[in-house]
């Protein structure tokens, strides 16, 4: 005798799926409207999304909160996160599902030593071994900023020697770039901030006319950023070079605190406020 699925109370319903594999709740999904509604819960995304492991969790920017997030979208991100994770276990290779080729022209004994992709994927922040580092367009394929090439700070031939990013609310990003002077002689270091404002949006979409083709690639091949002013630069007497053993082994920036790690020595500022407090042989318990 056949059961009316609206008799059985949503909490089973709710329960069963929450142990159901996820291409099975996605089948019950498309079965009828009833089951649409039960799988639409959100505190049950919630509880799959933070019961990943931690190596296939999605990377969200920290100011995403999850829990302001539409079940959709936790949804979305649980599927693509599980199936990242069985592709990755499974016999089959990995397939890209877009692939972009950089050509990043070098001269001779130069070299990519650090490179990141910021988030939204259109710019890619490369540091070279020669102390150049330079913000490429991913879809135009081609360098759009160089800090060796930007006068209003590579005034001293001041060569970086590690940087950091941090994604803000309003889609800006924030680089930390901490320089050094080439000549050995000269002991300064400075740490400076600067602005990288989101693609804007074009206002038209182009079609798949000559024309719109012809949009798209002047769009595409146009530079993407227009950097704004520094927003701090400052030259910390702590990060004075003295030796060989006080050179700088990690940036990290987040919100209005930058971290730099010297030697052994670690020095944390509030640039913000021009806040600044060194912590003395800390660097080697927490590497």
């Amino acid at each position: 005798m056949p059961t009316n699925v609206s008799a059985v109370s949503n909490d089973i319903w709710h329960d069963i799926a929450s142990i159901s594999d996820i291409e099975e709740v996605l089948s019950l999904e498309a079965t009828c409207k009833f089951f649409r509604e039960v799988v639409s819960n959100k505190i049950s995304w919630l509880e799959r999304l933070r019961a990943l492991d931690q190596a296939h969790a999605p990377d969200l920017p920290h100011h995403v909160s999850v829990d302001d997030l539409p079940w959709k979208d936790l949804r979305n991100l649980v599927v693509r996160a599980q199936r990242r994770h069985r592709n990755s276990t499974g016999s089959a290779p990995l397939r890209p599902t877009r692939e972009t080729m950089i050509r990043i022209k070098t001269i001779p004994h130069v070299s990519v030593v650090d490179m990141e992709l910021l988030p939204g994927g259109a710019l890619l922040l490369v540091l070279l071994n020669d102390g150049d580092l330079q913000c490429w367009s991913v879809p135009g394929g081609e360098c759009v900023w160089s800090h060796r090439n930007d006068a209003r700070y590579n005034t001293y031939g001041m060569i970086v020697c590690r940087f950091a990013y941090d994604m803000q609310t309003n889609g800006n990003v924030h680089v930390l770039a901490v320089t050094e002077v080439r000549d050995r002689r000269d002991h300064e270091r400075t740490v400076a901030i600067f602005q990288i404002p989101p693609r804007r949006k074009p206002a038209c979409r182009p079609g798949t006319s000559l024309l719109g083709k012809l949009l798209r690639r002047l769009q595409i091949s146009a530079p993407l950023i227009k950097y704004n002013e520094f927003l701090y630069n400052d030259a910390p007497s702590e990060l004075e070079r003295t030796d060989e053993s006080s050179a700088v082994r990690f940036a990290k920036l987040s919100g209005d605190v930058l971290a730099v790690s010297v030697g052994n020595d670690l020095l944390v500022s509030f640039w913000t406020e021009d806040r600044s407090v060194l912590i003395r042989g800390v660097c080697n318990h927490i590497l």
